[in-house]
């Protein structure tokens, strides 16, 4: 009975702390919903100021990526986000045109984390075969590791 006892409780706090996991993301996703222009990438360690300069990135459910000069989106990602992480921790999924958004979901998601501050969003991911999550900014030599800052648009 006592085992039992213990387990509802354990599980209770997991549930708990779920969701708060979960409110802390619903709070920071409002934060970061808008249209962001890209302004500098590093790729590969090749700082590149102009790279993906003027490209709007629209963050909502769905990240949507529109290239200059552009009518339609090029692509489209899924995110969770989780802002309890220290750095906070995002989790990206390609949306192909063939493929559900519950298709998509179910393969291994691209690790990276993100730092929002003001208008400012820098976002540092790792290539997908190597499955571990960036661990600081900016993106490090040799790893393969890409990082994009973006500035929020005005309406």
């Amino acid at each position: 009975m006592r085992a039992q006892a213990l387990l509802v409780v354990s599980v209770g706090l997991l549930i708990a702390a779920g969701d708060a996991t979960d409110d802390a993301a619903r709070k920071e996703r409002k934060k970061l919903d808008g249209t962001w222009t890209v302004v500098s990438s590093d790729w590969e360690n090749v700082r590149d100021k102009n790279r993906g300069t003027g490209t709007k990135v629209v963050v909502g459910k769905k990240i949507s990526v529109q290239m200059p000069g552009e009518q339609k989106p090029a692509g489209e990602l899924l995110i969770k986000i989780d802002p309890t992480q220290k750095p906070s921790a995002i989790d990206i999924w390609p949306v192909e045109p063939a493929k559900s958004e519950e298709a998509a979901a179910r393969e291994p998601p691209v690790l990276g984390i993100y730092e929002l501050d003001g208008d400012t969003l820098k976002v540092c991911w790792a290539r997908l075969e190597n499955r571990e999550r960036p661990a600081r900014f900016p993106a490090e030599p040799g790893t393969g590791q890409a990082m994009i800052v973006l500035k929020r648009e005005k309406p």
